[in-house]
């Protein structure tokens, strides 16, 4: 994706988002989108995703939990891995 069509589809996405999620919820959706926006995210190592976004992997196993209640976040094959609608 080019920086200008990423810009303006995280416009998109952060007028379309549930305004119920907290700061965090939303902090843990704009990293997972930045670092796998056309791939699936691979949840069978939560440490070592925790550590490429950037918080700790309770709070990121119950975030993404959040944004797939939500309908934010997919299950593709498996429970493990997941992928931004």
């Amino acid at each position: 994706m080019k920086m200008s069509q990423t810009t303006a589809t995280a416009v998109v996405l952060f007028r379309e988002l549930d305004y119920s999620l907290q700061p965090l919820d939303r902090f843990v959706f704009f990293r997972l989108w930045l670092k796998y926006v056309d791939r699936a995210i691979d949840r069978s190592a939560p440490l070592t995703l925790a550590k490429e976004i950037g918080i700790h992997s309770v709070k990121l196993r119950d975030s993404i939990q959040l944004l797939i209640d939500k309908g934010i976040l997919e299950y593709i094959s498996k429970k493990d891995t997941v992928k931004i609608v």
